[in-house]
Parts: C-alpha cells; sequence; structure tokens
C-alpha cells in the first residue's frame, strides 16, 4: 500500500510494509511490520527463502501485514 501524500512524493503506509531482516534489531521500532529470518547457510538443505516465501504469499492477502504478523 502506498499513499501519495504530493505528486513528488510517495510515502509507505505501514499496514502495507514489511522489513525482512536476519537481525530482528533493524525492525525494533517497527516489531509489528518486522519478519526475522535466519541468516543464510549454504547448507543444501536451507528452506528459509521457501518458508519466507510461504508466509509472505499469506501476508499478501492482509489488509495490515501488522494484524496478520502478530
Amino acid at each position: 500500500n502506498l499513499s501519495q501524500g504530493s505528486s513528488n512524493r510517495i510515502e509507505p503506509t505501514l499496514e502495507g510494509m514489511v522489513l525482512v531482516d536476519n537481525n530482528a534489531y533493524s525492525f525494533s521500532t517497527l516489531v509489528d511490520n518486522g519478519v526475522p529470518v535466519h541468516n543464510f547457510t549454504t547448507d543444501q538443505n536451507d528452506s528459509e527463502l521457501i518458508n519466507l516465501e510461504t508466509y509472505l504469499t499469506e501476508m499478501a492477502k492482509a489488509s495490515d501485514v501488522r494484524e496478520f504478523n502478530r
């Protein structure tokens, strides 16, 4: 969700913004918008991105990602 504040500036709204990071500190001020992920490894069985895709696909159906993420 993006709302246009003026013709020169587009601002994201919090209900549609998702922050994905392997360091939860990165979204510590917007916890409900954050999705923590594990560090990438070279392990062939690492399924973090597959799990993230599934989670984000479901989250995309929500009108407010913060509610979904709680």
